[in-house]
């Protein structure tokens, strides 16, 4: 058996190796000193040359390379150097000198802060189409167009189809026929849905059950079986065109970054879109909005939820809303797998203060007139200076380790929950920012960039509870009360319109939180559809309020305004059902008069064609149809050449002669030329 041999004895390139580098020899130069193929060579030279090549790395290795392999020599590992920060961080100073150092503090009168200069105060107004009218239904219509149900409805019947629901038994021994939708179907079934909100979240059989409470309005609109049909291939979006969704994080390397970032609320896409466009046209925000995060309640698998165990809803899909005084104006979902796929991340911004600038520029674009009120969910001194160059206004609580800025002392403060005297202030100004810490139950630091603390009003008097003994720190923030339940007590004007302004999303929350339309369902999509409709009726509700306002009319509560919501779309449903029952009635009855029609003879030689196979005679069919005669319809092989219709022979019948006669009215005919 021949093998490669080495190179000669005297050849051997034991310096190279030795004079290459001051590093380990490469993996191809020790290759290159082992085999050669050049020549053959005899196996027993091969521990010879192995321990040749043992002597070679145990020698030391000078470091001047030769010229003749300074080619492969390896380069000297970089040692990598560690980024500069953008800036120190001050030292943050012991918890027990943290007294002393506030007593040195200057007082807020000292403190000079130049805020943004803002434009006057904008009141909210609803931006309503040309005649538009008041009523629930119009202003809901203005979120849930009428077109969109006849979409909905295509792409129910749609899914349907593809499911072969017409012939899936839905119980052992009851087939429920499918029956396809129409647009007036899918308003009965979102009133039976706001239906069943307003009553409380009962089974479904319960509301066809008879008993005590009959619920009339319900069963004469939709049956159960219906009800149920609709619920189980309800589709929002195409199905024909929908991109399956991944189970697994696995599946998901399977799909290409584009497709997976409007994937999982594809299902509700042509709705969110909608309507998300219709919240921002028909709606004009105060100068104070109010940016927040909102949970929708989902606790079926996905893992496009979150779990938040100390929030009311513990699990679900998140969205960060931006919302004025209840009414939802733009929002973005977030996805525990992919964060906010609609959200660029800017420079010098972490991904959340980058969502809070992507959704305040949606606003329109005014320099000085709109303020956003955050919690320390989202501040940041960064964000502050960034939303200040963008012409916004913020102000908001925060954390102090969230901003390297923060002024240590003020955090040390906050994180040791040192107690000093009730409404004692402690400000800063960094980056043209207003730092505060005040002094309430507990330590409140917040951000501002149009507030200021030196002038006699920024403080307002307010009215307050005295919090009850068990709170934390009682005995401080009990004091200024004097032993009453209430009194008037100055605090600072920031934390007044933070406090005012900031509830713009939770307020929203508790008007969809009453009449949730939510219940459970095994497709994961249905709590995002649960939602647009609650958000939809909620918005359509506080553009009402406003509307009624301005024209000095009664206001409607919100039960009131639902019930009317849901017995409108019942009505406009019905009246849809049957105005589409009237025409698929037209519609039979033209057909019917196409068939009734005599066919009638064309111009041209009128000669005889024999074909292979036979067919109906034409006039004798028609003779029967017309006036309802018994079957005498007779098979033929003989089709007019001018007319290429199929009649009988002549002689056969009187079929040939009586369709090419001259055409008189059916009621001026002679009868005896028919039969």
């Amino acid at each position: 058996m021949l093998y490669p041999a080495y190179p000669p004895r005297g050849e051997v390139r034991v310096n190279e190796i030795t004079t290459t580098t001051t590093t380990t020899p490469s993996f191809q130069q020790l290759l290159t000193f082992l085999f050669s193929d050049d020549q053959l060579f005899d196996p027993l030279q091969t521990s010879q040359r192995a321990m040749d090549l043992s002597k070679v790395l145990q020698t030391p290795q000078t470091s001047q390379p030769t010229s003749r392999t300074s080619r492969t020599a390896r380069a000297p590992k970089r040692k990598r150097q560690k980024p500069e920060k953008a800036e120190e961080k001050r030292k943050k100073p012991k918890v027990e000198d943290v007294p002393g150092l506030l007593a040195q503090w200057p007082s807020p009168k000292k403190v000079i802060f130049q805020p943004m200069v803002m434009k006057g105060r904008l009141s909210p107004q609803p931006l309503l189409p040309p005649g538009a009218g008041i009523e629930p239904y119009e202003l809901f219509s203005l979120f849930i167009p009428e077109d969109l149900y006849a979409t909905i409805s295509r792409h129910t019947n749609l899914y349907a189809d593809l499911h072969a629901g017409h012939s899936r038994p839905w119980k052992p021994g009851c087939s429920r026929p499918w029956k396809p939708t129409t647009p007036g179907d899918i308003k009965i079934f979102f009133a039976a849905i706001f239906y069943m909100a307003a009553w409380g979240s009962l089974p479904i059989d319960a509301y066809w059950r008879s008993g005590e409470v009959v619920f009339t309005r319900l069963q004469e609109s939709i049956s159960q079986t219906r009800f149920e049909q609709i619920q189980r291939f309800l589709h929002i979006s195409d199905p024909r065109t929908n991109a399956f969704e991944p189970a697994s994080p696995e599946d998901e390397e399977l799909y290409d970054e584009a497709t997976l970032d409007s994937l999982w609320w594809y299902k509700v896409e042509p709705l969110v879109g909608r309507f998300r466009q219709a919240c921002t046209q028909y709606y004009q925000p105060s100068d104070s909005v109010a940016i927040d995060e909102s949970v929708i309640r989902c606790f079926g698998r996905s893992f496009h939820t979150y779990k938040l165990p100390n929030k009311p809803i513990p699990q679900g899909y998140k969205l960060y809303a931006l919302a004025d005084r209840g009414y939802i104006w733009y929002w973005f979902f977030a996805s525990r797998a992919k964060s906010t796929v609609e959200v660029i991340k800017e420079e010098n911004l972490t991904m959340t203060g980058s969502m809070v600038l992507e959704l305040l520029q949606k606003l329109p674009p005014e320099p000085g007139r709109y303020t956003v009120y955050l919690d320390n969910y989202f501040t940041s001194i960064n964000l502050f200076k960034r939303l200040r160059q963008e012409g916004i206004g913020a102000c908001g609580t925060t954390r102090p380790s969230a901003s390297p800025q923060f002024h240590p002392t003020l955090a040390v403060l906050k994180e040791s929950k040192l107690t000093n005297e009730w409404n004692s202030l402690y400000a800063d100004v960094q980056d043209d920012v207003l730092c505060i810490a005040w002094q309430d139950n507990n330590t409140v630091t917040a951000l501002s960039t149009v507030h200021t603390v030196h002038k006699d009003d920024d403080w307002v008097k307010r009215k307050r509870k005295c919090p009850s003994k068990t709170s934390t720190n009682a005995t401080t923030a009990r004091k200024p009360f004097n032993g009453r339940p209430t009194a008037d007590l100055p605090i600072p004007r920031l934390i007044d319109d933070y406090n005012h302004y900031m509830g713009g999303v939770d307020i929203a929350n508790q008007l969809r939180a009453v009449y949730e339309t939510h219940r459970k369902a095994w497709r994961s999509w249905w709590p995002l559809f649960y939602w647009c409709l609650d958000t939809a009726a909620v918005n359509a509700y506080k553009i009402s309020h406003l509307l009624r306002a301005k024209r000095q009319l009664p206001q409607l509560t919100h039960a009131d305004f639902r019930e009317a919501l849901y017995i409108a779309l019942f009505t406009q449903g019905r009246c849809e059902q049957e105005r589409e029952r009237k025409q698929e009635q037209e519609q039979e009855q033209e057909q019917k008069r196409e068939r009734e029609q005599a066919p009638q003879p064309q111009p041209g030689q009128h000669e005889l064609l024999r074909h292979k196979t036979r067919q109906s005679c034409q006039w004798c069919l028609y003779k029967t149809k017309k006036h309802s005669l018994k079957p005498q319809v007779k098979q033929t092989y003989f089709t007019c050449q001018s007319c290429l219709i199929r009649l009988c022979k002549p002689g056969a019948g009187d079929c040939w002669k009586a369709f090419h006669s001259p055409r008189t009215p059916l009621g001026e005919r002679d009868v005896n030329s028919l039969v």
